[in-house]
């Protein structure tokens, strides 16, 4: 579902228990970008500045 805009900023995302950092436009594993109605059919889309590894653990907390 579409994210509420005014909690874009909170949205945090961890890989492996680091904390990963909100970015324009980001360009590593540690930085990422929130569009609240960017993905398929509207919904939110987190985007990843690279691709992180196969067995990596990513946690999205939401404060909605």
């Amino acid at each position: 579902r579409a994210m509420n805009t005014n909690f874009t900023a909170g949205l945090m995302l961890y890989r492996n228990g680091v904390f990963c950092v909100q970015a324009g436009s980001p360009s590593d594993v540690d930085e990422f970008s929130v569009s609240h109605n960017g993905g398929a059919g509207g919904n939110a889309r987190i985007t990843i500045g690279a691709a992180p590894d196969s067995n990596d653990k990513l946690y999205v907390i939401y404060p909605a």
